[in-house]
């Protein structure tokens, strides 16, 4: 019987999650800068109303 060592992610395996990650930050990354800007907004409000006060 012949022992085989287990080495680890292949190259393929490696491109995958990459290519994978990638897909996922596309997703994400639109929406959280218009969260950002929705947050700046909510900001900019809540100062106005502090100076009118």
């Amino acid at each position: 019987m012949k022992k085989t060592k287990k080495r680890g992610f292949t190259l393929i395996e490696a491109a995958v999650v990459l290519f994978i990650i990638g897909l996922l930050m596309l997703l994400i990354l639109p929406n959280l800068n218009n969260q950002r800007k929705n947050a700046s907004k909510t900001h900019a409000k809540a100062m106005v109303a502090t100076v009118q006060t």
